[in-house]
């Protein structure tokens, strides 16, 4: 479990319950985002950039495939998973995302080649915040 995923009401981890994010008509329940990244700071920025986004999210953070396949498999709803992964290893955590209905958008040095298998947007690196979130608003219109 990384430091993002603690039992504690950690900073990044769940936000205040308010249902005005741009994801609420498809739901009552909260938007729930999973972020892949082995890079700490990458990660935290954008944790920061999706409660920006959307304050009342949850935003939960994952180092590995396992430990995001562990969180992904214990929601029953994704909205978005931003996944920093190699092509090898995004067919089972995809596959599980698709099924809870997540969205995926991909990044990395490989995330062009991993999009080819699977329907996903590609996020550019480096990325800005404003780029993070132009893409999540024309997601949450699609």
């Amino acid at each position: 479990m990384s430091q993002f995923n603690a039992p504690t009401r950690a900073r990044f981890h769940e936000g205040p319950f308010d249902h005005s994010g741009p994801w609420r008509e498809m739901t009552d329940d909260v938007a729930t985002y999973v972020i892949l990244c082995a890079e700490p700071l990458v990660a935290l920025d954008l944790a920061q950039t999706v409660r920006e986004f959307d304050a009342g999210a949850r935003v939960l953070v994952a180092s590995s495939v396992a430990e995001a396949t562990r969180l992904v498999a214990s929601e029953a709803r994704i909205t978005v998973a931003l996944l920093g992964v190699d092509p090898q290893s995004i067919m089972p955590l995809g596959a599980e995302v698709g099924a809870r209905g997540g969205r995926l958008v991909l990044f990395g040095p490989d995330a062009e080649q991993a999009a080819l298998a699977w329907p996903a947007e590609v996020l550019g690196m480096p990325f800005t915040s404003e780029r993070v979130i132009a893409l999540l608003l024309r997601l949450s219109a699609d």
